[in-house]
């Protein structure tokens, strides 16, 4: 059975909130789910990558893990450097479009997910 998986959701850690979905990462070829990035904190905040077999449960408003949150702020964090780094997958930010800016290439957001792939 689908489920679905809707940015801004709460991540629900084994032992409480873990934070919100910022991002997905999915495998270009099978467009299957294999990351979800976390955002934990208010101003700036850290942003997590959590493999998509950490999910128990999802629904339109929650995300439910399999981790603590222990274990969720002790994944690799997000790279927002743009370093180029080999990757195939690709990324779709929750944020809403930007009406004057131009948008990143796939190939820059990707890279941005050096540290999910590594």
């Amino acid at each position: 059975m689908a489920q679905a998986i809707v940015f801004g959701s709460t991540v629900q850690c084994t032992d409480g909130k873990g934070g919100s979905i910022s991002h997905i990462v999915l495998d270009p070829t099978t467009h299957s789910l294999e990351y979800l990035v976390v955002h934990r904190g208010l101003f700036g905040g850290h942003e997590h990558c959590v493999a998509a077999g950490a999910i128990h449960d999802a629904s339109a408003d929650t995300v439910s893990l399999t981790i603590s949150t222990a274990e969720l702020k002790a994944l690799p964090e997000l790279d927002s450097s743009y370093r180029a780094r080999p990757s195939t997958s690709a990324v779709f930010p929750s944020a809403a479009p930007r009406s004057r800016r131009a948008h990143p290439s796939p190939q820059q957001t990707a890279h941005r997910l050096g540290a999910c792939m590594e």
